[in-house]
């Protein structure tokens, strides 16, 4: 009798610590998910590949040139700052303009790109990071940034948009 009842308490010790077992590897697999998911590794490649002109190797070479040099470096900077207060394109124009002026279509369009890789890195990422903000909530930011940096640049007209512009837009 005494046997059979240690068998039973044994039984039910394992069961039991199954049990708790199982639950605190399910309690820990979503955190683990959720976790992952907010790796800036997967967020980066979620946001440049729905924003692929923000990851090319013409926009990093372009950002590179800007924060090495100190008076870009300082606008855009500002521009940065400008843009995460939500500034009007307008407000936006006397910064843009000075980086873009006199350059070709193409050497617009990467320097717009690389403004908004500076936005991204600098603002975005970390908010995306931290919880504040999710993808799709970046994603339209960085739509309606694209948005405010064309007219800016490019005035409310779209006087001489590229074609790429046309297209994304």
């Amino acid at each position: 009798m005494l046997k059979k009842s240690i068998r039973v308490v044994s039984f039910g010790l394992a069961a039991l610590t199954g049990v708790v077992a199982t639950n605190a590897i399910a309690q820990n697999a979503p955190s683990a998910t959720v976790s992952q998911a907010n790796q800036p590794g997967s967020i980066d490649t979620a946001i440049f590949s729905r924003f692929s002109d923000l990851d090319t190797q013409s926009t990093r070479d372009k950002y590179d040139d800007l924060q090495a040099s100190k008076d870009a470096a300082i606008q855009l900077a500002t521009l940065v700052k400008q843009l995460d207060a939500g500034a009007s394109s307008k407000e936006l124009e006397r910064f843009v303009l000075p980086l873009v002026l006199k350059l070709s279509e193409d050497q617009a369009e990467i320097t717009l790109a690389a403004i908004m890789r500076a936005y991204y890195l600098n603002v975005l990422q970390s908010e995306l990071v931290a919880g504040t903000m999710n993808r799709q909530d970046v994603f339209s930011d960085l739509i309606s940034t694209d948005q405010a940096l064309t007219t800016a640049a490019y005035g409310v007209t779209n006087r001489a948009l590229p074609n790429k512009r046309m297209i994304r837009r």
